[in-house]
């Protein structure tokens, strides 16, 4: 038998073997971000376009617009898809150095975490814990929250993100953070106490978006934050459902 909280590889969550529980971040997945990225994902393409226009001149001349389309359309995939993996790569290595480790960085990372040094030097936070698992049985979801610290005086739940931009979404992620039951550990049957949450906040590491390279984002989570999340949790076990589109009527006997 499975001991203790585990996740899967597509961050579900499982109590003691019981059945699959839906991560927190794949539940907020279901609020419509759709305005946002599609703007984001239009301004990938036109700069794609413009800074290759002879290749796609030659493209469309050697190829046709159907593989000159799908190429620059790939764009936004991949550039997201990129900044997805640079997250996690900068997750790991925030987490690493807050252990104590030095870790070797590439170009790429290294303004990443001189801006989380930099946090580091202002706010004075005293780690209690970072990355751990979390759920809630009631509600049946589970979780991985970024740290928690006491800053200011006050001990708060944390999430750390890096990229061009955060979402009032978070707003939900952090609610199911805080409204978990206990955090727990693959291979550990205890179940151990979250504490009372003074402030929830996210820092925004994005080195050329701020003077010191990050903000710190107070986030007043309140009952409504709740609620939506529950709203979103029940629209994702609906989905998991693969309810019907419905079936074809009839008229006079005779089908369409």
């Amino acid at each position: 038998m499975t001991v203790g909280l585990t996740r899967s590889p597509d961050h579900h969550y499982s109590w003691e073997g019981g059945p699959w529980m839906p991560g927190v971040t794949s539940v907020i997945g279901m609020v419509d971000k759709s305005g946002p990225l599609i703007g984001w994902a239009k301004g990938v393409t036109a700069d794609t376009a413009l800074d290759n226009l002879d290749r796609i001149v030659a493209m469309v001349a050697e190829d046709g617009r159907a593989p000159t389309k799908a190429w620059l359309t790939a764009h936004a995939t991949q550039e997201k898809d990129a900044a997805g993996v640079l997250g996690s790569q900068i997750h790991a290595l925030t987490e690493q150095l807050d252990r104590g480790g030095e870790p070797d960085l590439s170009p790429e990372q290294l303004p990443y975490l001189t801006a989380y040094h930099r946090f580091l030097e202002d706010w004075q936070p005293e780690f209690k814990s970072r990355e751990r698992f979390v759920a809630n049985l009631e509600h049946g979801y589970g979780g991985t929250f970024d740290f928690l610290a006491v800053i200011d005086g006050k001990v708060t739940l944390g999430d750390l993100k890096s990229g061009k931009a955060h979402y009032t979404e978070a707003r939900l992620q952090l609610a199911a953070l805080g409204r978990a039951e206990f955090i727990g550990m693959p291979g550990d049957p205890k179940q151990y106490r979250l504490p009372i949450i003074d402030q929830h906040v996210i820092l925004h590491v994005r080195p050329e978006a701020y003077e010191r390279g990050y903000q710190l984002y107070r986030i007043d989570v309140n009952e409504a934050d709740w609620a939506a999340f529950l709203g979103a949790l029940a629209v994702y076990r609906w989905q998991q459902q693969r309810p019907s589109k419905g079936e074809p009527m009839s008229m006079n006997g005779v089908k369409p």
